[in-house]
């Protein structure tokens, strides 16, 4: 188990940069609202990735992802709304008023 916490610590910085990545993504498709949406799409998006990488990598023992819980589907959502708070407070989110 402590394996496994360690090795999620030393993936966490690639971890955010890709959930970052997504949430940026999904805000360029689909603009100003749609937060609901957006959130669903970014946290559908991260669930398939892992799922791919996990199918392609399951005869490399050290290379599988921990299934997406409830748990951690949790703090994936609270990952994404402190991301998109971040970039709005940083003025990166900015959509023009026509």
């Amino acid at each position: 188990m402590a394996t496994i916490a360690l090795s999620l610590l030393a993936d966490a910085p690639g971890i955010i940069h890709g959930v970052a990545a997504l949430v940026h993504g999904f805000e360029g498709l689909f603009g100003k609202g749609n937060g609901v949406a957006k959130k669903a799409a970014v946290l559908q998006a991260f669930k398939g990735g892992t799922e791919a990488f996990s199918a392609v990598a399951k005869d490399v023992p050290q290379a599988r992802l921990p299934k997406l819980t409830d748990d951690s589907a949790g703090a994936l959502s609270n990952l994404i709304d402190a991301i998109a708070a971040f970039y709005h407070a940083m003025g990166i989110f900015q959509h023009s008023t026509q």
